[in-house]
């Protein structure tokens, strides 16, 4: 926030919408909102032992101005330091007041924990929106970051609790730029989602407090380490990150001296150091890893931090492992239909890795049909299936996601009518001998239409009406591109006439592109029909 990055909570956010567009538009399984509850679980985590160290910093501190002789300016530190966390706790516990109001509203939770109803929405809808709840945390939460930001005027803290049009991720979004704080983030949400994003509040609101008591600590020297206890800080944004994600953190070394700039290594190769001492570590995970039964996979960082003694020369090193969870990507689909695709048709998927967030790069790779990617929206792809299944590889950049197989159906047979004199012919009753035009009609499948309405036009190429008396043909007419025939001054030969035969010779569905294809295979349906002598009823 303070550097002008986007924060956590913003790709988190982003990657909610997603999630949840795919979810308000599918019957989304609910293996995905567990992982909404598993991440939860994380932020709560974090939270909670982030507060515990602010309570041992600011302890810390008071020992330090104890042994450094109770200083006046380093008792109004401490003072400052200790309205921040009281206050951050306010903001917490209010917050946390809302997810145990949504939670209890819909049910409690189960033995073990666990929300039980994790896909209400109307709950969230009543307490964050209708209530309004989220409007009222809206104004605390970024009076907060303007409260941390009135301590030195060098560190700002940006509010964090954004409408769409103030967010960079949506204020150019036609569909969400102009979304109020409470509707962007909790109209049609989940319970799982709204107390994760409620938890990520909590956390961005405590990772800035917890900062500037970390450099407010500084201004009496309680960070200044004796070098026989050094040891490597590695401040990582997030601790689960998303197989193909980067894994972004600061690594410093605790007892640095602004003097001396340490050389810093993660897996044997060097990365930047800034003049504070600061290095900056950004590795890309890789995308096939084993994973645990709940979808995490665990990798190793080797750190070895390099400090030269400005005063000796010696070089002394110090090495440690750290460990990071990657969370397995799970591939959302959104579509009319998603458990098959329509053959030689244009079937439009919404294809989303939402773990990914803005790291998402995707490339497609599909066996048995052709793609056709949008230039606007990277996840918005149209599969025309060729053989009788289909395989789209999904890949972020060069890393598989996974595959996404579907079987092919055939498009239905549209239904073909056949009318006399705009009525509908019945071949029990036949035509009668006053009949002047006739006229072959070509609808749809009414379930194919609704879902692939672009696909769905049809129209008649080529036809022939026969006026035939037993094996001769007394008049007969090839009638192209239209659907409809008068026989004008010729009726007359329906009364010598014993009945009417109509060929259908071809058939054209136009597709998406406006490209037309015959559905009569070349073989022309023919119809005969009975004429009538006497009044049809």
């Amino acid at each position: 926030m303070s550097h002008g990055k986007e924060t956590p909570r913003q790709k988190m956010i982003g990657l909610m919408y997603l999630v949840l567009t795919a979810m308000l538009a599918l019957n989304v399984s609910m293996n995905v909102l567990d992982k909404y509850i598993v991440i939860n679980h994380s932020l709560e985590t974090g939270t909670k032992k982030m507060l515990g160290d602010g309570q041992t910093k600011i302890k810390q501190m008071q020992k330090a101005i104890s042994d450094n002789g109770n200083k006046d300016k380093d008792k109004v530190i401490l003072s400052q330091a200790n309205d921040i966390f009281d206050r951050t706790n306010l903001v917490v516990k209010y917050i946390e007041e809302l997810k145990n109001n949504i939670v209890n509203s819909s049910g409690g939770k189960n033995k073990v924990g666990k929300p039980k109803d994790i896909n209400n929405n109307a709950i969230v809808d009543k307490v964050m929106i209708k209530e309004g709840n989220a409007d009222k945390m809206q104004k605390m939460v970024n009076n907060h970051m303007k409260y941390l930001s009135g301590f030195m005027p060098e560190k700002s803290f940006q509010p964090i609790a954004l409408d769409a049009k103030d967010d960079p991720f949506y204020a150019g979004d036609p569909n969400q730029g102009d979304k109020t704080f409470a509707v962007l983030n909790f109209d049609h949400t989940p319970l799982a989602a709204a107390i994760t994003t409620l938890s990520q509040l909590q956390s961005d609101v405590v990772t800035s407090s917890s900062e500037l008591i970390d450099i407010l600590s500084t201004r009496i020297g309680i960070d200044q380490l004796k070098f026989d206890v050094i040891r490597p800080i590695l401040n990582a944004e997030s601790n689960t990150v998303a197989a193909g994600a980067s894994y972004k953190a600061e690594l410093y070394l605790g007892a640095s001296s602004s003097a001396v700039i340490p050389k810093m290594y993660v897996n044997n190769k060097e990365i930047h150091v800034d003049s504070n001492g600061i290095g900056t570590v950004n590795i890309k995970t890789p995308g096939n890893l084993k994973y645990d039964k709940d979808g995490f996979a665990t990798q190793n960082l080797d750190i070895k931090i390099d400090q030269v003694n400005p005063t000796t020369g010696e070089v002394v090193s110090v090495k440690k492992i750290f460990q990071y969870r990657v969370a397995k990507p799970v591939i959302d689909v959104k579509a009319a239909a998603v458990s098959a695709l329509y053959k030689n048709a244009g079937n439009e998927l919404i294809i989303n890795v939402p773990t990914l967030g803005v790291d998402y790069k995707p490339i497609y790779k599909v066996k048995g049909g052709e793609i056709l990617t949008d230039t606007q929206n990277k996840n918005k792809v149209i599969i025309i299936p060729k053989e009788n299944k289909v395989v789209i590889g999904v890949y972020s950049s060069d890393n598989y996601i996974g595959d996404l197989e579907y079987n092919v159906r055939n498009i239905p047979r549209p239904k073909i009518s056949y009318l006399a004199d705009n009525k509908l012919i019945d071949e029990r009753v036949g035509i009668g001998v006053m009949t002047r035009k006739f006229r072959i009609k070509v609808d749809p499948d009414e379930s194919f239409a609704a879902f692939l309405p672009k696909d769905s036009k049809y129209r008649i190429a080529k036809w022939k009406v026969m006026i035939c008396k037993g094996a001769i043909a007394l008049f007969e007419k090839v009638i192209t591109d239209n659907e409809e025939f008068n026989l004008g001054s010729q009726n007359y030969l329906l009364a010598q006439a014993d009945r009417v035969v109509f060929e259908l010779a071809d058939i054209r569905r136009v597709n998406f592109k406006n490209e037309e294809e015959s559905i009569n295979n070349k073989a022309v349906m023919i119809r005969n029909v009975p004429i009538t002598k006497g009044p049809i009823k």
